[in-house]
């Protein structure tokens, strides 16, 4: 019989063991060295060389590797004549890093505050609007990976929330890349194409959303008229005309992406093609609540709590310095706010400005490269172990 002094056996394949329920504190030992010996296959070294068990981090600990490759070679370039580093300290430490570009992104965005805005250039205001959104996920996360105390009958229980910090590691990552690939075109006019499609795909979600009151009934009656004149507008663009009729049909139906995943998206602004190999899919198990999710939460102490949010920690940081540099490139008096920065603070983020090439050195060549010389009608002269190869698919792009 079930009962809560009964429990059910813990089963992991043909392994069946009785356990006690787990608590925020008692109980994380049974279970942890209960999935420890019936697993032993899956436990590796993190990338300080202490064991893992099974489920902590064994992708984040490649990740982490990754970026502590990438952020040492960076600092090594950087601080080549240097008598001094430009941020004290040469080990992998992205939240002291965080904290000093997250003031540097508030005061560029707010070198916008109470400009007037140019006749014809309102649909720019969306920028401060999404890098905001960016700006309060950076700071919540901070707060977050200070720590929490719950205190209970028998004490207090201190933890480091890694999942929150995960979750919103993730929404970083695809803010910034909607945030690049709409307004960091190179080509404004591609940007405000882009701009209009993602707008319309946003009130065609929300005119499509079921709804009760008389006065939001209004309100989408006003938002389907609006998304006509969006669609007059999108189909009258010179960038439109460039794509093929699927294409064009998805934009006009609200699918910005037109079927493309966000890693996808991702190369188009810059990402390597494994960068987001696994990083993203392992990000959204948290969102949604996967069993390995779970599984971590259960078996990680503070320490390893700290250890966990350490890879999310430094994807945040590239974001943040990515963010930062293509917010200075599109409003000039952001830039002079970066450029008056200390020499430190900008170093700071040149070190985490990890760019496609940056992720070669530890990855290998981006084969999303040869891709898009496939499509261009020849292979990628630059690396001659691709060539002769079959032609990868290529899918439907917005316009380069």
């Amino acid at each position: 019989m079930k009962t809560l002094d009964n429990p059910a056996p813990f089963n992991i394949g043909a392994h069946s063991v009785a356990l006690p329920w787990v608590g925020m504190i008692r109980g994380r030992e049974s279970t942890a060295q209960h999935s420890t010996s019936q697993c032993q296959n899956f436990v590796l070294n993190d990338m300080f060389g202490r064991p893992l068990i099974l489920g902590l981090s064994i992708l984040a600990d490649f990740s982490c590797r990754r970026l502590t490759a990438s952020y040492t070679r960076k600092l090594s370039m950087s601080n080549q004549g240097s008598a001094k580093p430009a941020v004290e300290g040469t080990k992998f430490d992205p939240l002291s890093h965080l904290q000093i570009m997250l003031p540097i992104l508030i005061g560029m965005l707010e070198a916008q505050s109470g400009k007037p805005i140019p006749e014809g250039q309102g649909w720019k205001n969306d920028r401060q609007f999404l890098a905001k959104k960016f700006l309060y996920h950076l700071r919540t996360l901070l707060r977050t990976a200070e720590g929490e105390k719950i205190t209970y009958s028998e004490g207090e229980h201190s933890f480091v929330d890694h999942a929150t910090i995960n979750i919103i590691a993730r929404a970083l990552l695809e803010n910034f890349i909607v945030f690049e690939w709409v307004f960091g075109a190179e080509e404004e006019s591609l940007s405000y194409f882009r701009y209009l499609t993602w707008v319309l795909a946003g009130l065609r979600e929300r005119t499509d959303t079921s709804t009760l009151t008389e006065a939001s009934k209004k309100k989408q009656l006003a938002e389907r008229a609006r998304c006509e004149k969006l669609c007059e507008d999108i189909k009258a663009n010179k960038h439109f005309l460039e794509l093929s009729k699927g294409a064009q049909k998805a934009l006009l139906l609200g699918k910005w992406r037109m079927g493309r995943s966000v890693e996808e998206i991702a190369q188009q602004v810059g990402f390597h093609s494994r960068q987001l190999d696994g990083l993203y899919s392992y990000l959204c198990s948290y969102s949604h609540s996967s069993y390995i999710s779970a599984l971590q939460i259960g078996q990680a102490d503070e320490p390893m709590e700290r250890e966990l949010s350490r890879m999310s920690i430094g994807v945040s940081c590239n974001m943040t310095a990515r963010m930062i540099k293509t917010y200075a490139r599109l409003f000039p008096d952001a830039q002079q706010v970066f450029e008056s920065s200390t020499a430190e603070d900008k170093r700071a983020v040149e070190r985490w400005n990890f760019l496609r090439e940056d992720f070669e050195m530890s990855y290998g060549p981006d084969i999303a490269k040869v891709r898009r010389a496939w499509k261009d009608g020849h292979p990628d002269s630059t690396n001659d172990s691709l060539a002769g190869q079959a032609k990868p698919a290529v899918r439907q792009s917005f316009p380069q």
